[in-house]
This record gives structure tokens, sequence and C-alpha cells, in this order.
């Protein structure tokens, strides 16, 4: 979009005092065509801001469209966005957008758990059990490993079968 004039004050300040169009443009040394412009904008609106309308138009998250996304999420909340979207005939980013800002609410898809029987509940707390009995008296932290042992027997064997081949 185009930037409005910096000068479009100076302008009409000038203008307001009854120069001419012509002379506004040697003084502000702005284009005959600008003054012109910003003079009647301000006839027209009353104002130096922009005409209403300016920029680009909203295509894909309009209030229609809002509407549409909330009955379907009304319908059935467990309807992907990826879905909705190619539905509707949209991308999935504006229908992320009209989700997530306009109707603000949060996507997210449900975990799932496994299905346990009755048996495996049982075996698992069995389990459970029996490694807090393991490990209840700390006596696990008192296990040391020795990465330089390991290795140096490792290397032996190592050595040990070239030496055989």
């Amino acid at each position: 979009m185009v930037r409005a004039h910096p000068k479009r004050g100076a302008i009409l300040d000038s203008h307001s005092r009854g120069h001419g169009t012509r002379k506004n443009s040697k003084l502000l040394e702005t284009p005959q065509r600008t003054v012109q412009e910003t003079s009647k904008r301000f006839k027209e609106l009353g104002t130096i801001s922009d005409r209403p309308g300016r920029g680009r138009k909203a295509t894909a998250v309009v209030p229609t469209m809002i509407n549409k996304v909330l009955c379907r999420i009304w319908r059935n909340r467990r309807r992907s966005m990826r879905k909705m979207a190619k539905e509707a005939g949209i991308s999935s980013s504006p229908m992320r957008r009209v989700v997530r800002k306009k109707l603000r609410l949060d996507s997210y898809r449900a975990g799932r758990a496994p299905l346990l029987t009755e048996e495996m509940k049982q075996m698992r707390l069995k389990k459970c059990k029996k490694l807090r009995r393991r490990f209840a008296g700390g006596s696990h932290h008192n296990i040391l490993l020795s990465l330089r042992r390991f290795l140096r027997y490792n290397l032996l064997v190592l050595n040990f079968t070239f030496m055989m081949c």
C-alpha cells in the first residue's frame, strides 16, 4: 500500500490560507496533482486521513467464514483444521487464524492411551511393587560402574582375538 504523503498537513494549512494549487505546489515543492488530490479529499471527507477501503481486502478471514467455522466446530469438535480448510476451499493457515485469533479457541489432538485389560493392570501392579521392594533400601546407589575397567577388559579381549588370527 502506498504511504500517505508526509506534507498533507502543510498542504491543507496553506490551502486554508487561500493559496492556490500552483502556489502551494511551488512553496512545498510537491507535484500539483498531489496538492489537488489532498485539497479534494479534505473537502469531501473533512479530514486528512486516507479514504476508507484502502489496502488489501480480506478474502478468507471474513465474518461469513468465521460463522461457518464456528458452526462446524459446534457440530463436531474433533474435526481437524486441515479437513475443515479443505472443505471450505481455503488454505490451512487462514483456517488456523480464524480458530485461534477470531474464535479464540485452542486446537489440540486428543492423546490416546493403551487399552489395558484387568489382567494387564494386575501384571503392571505386581511389577511395580516388585521394583519398589528392590529399590526401597537404596542399594542401587552403591553400584559403581567403572568405564575404565570395562574398556581395559574389552581391549584385552580384542587384542587376544587379533593375535589368534
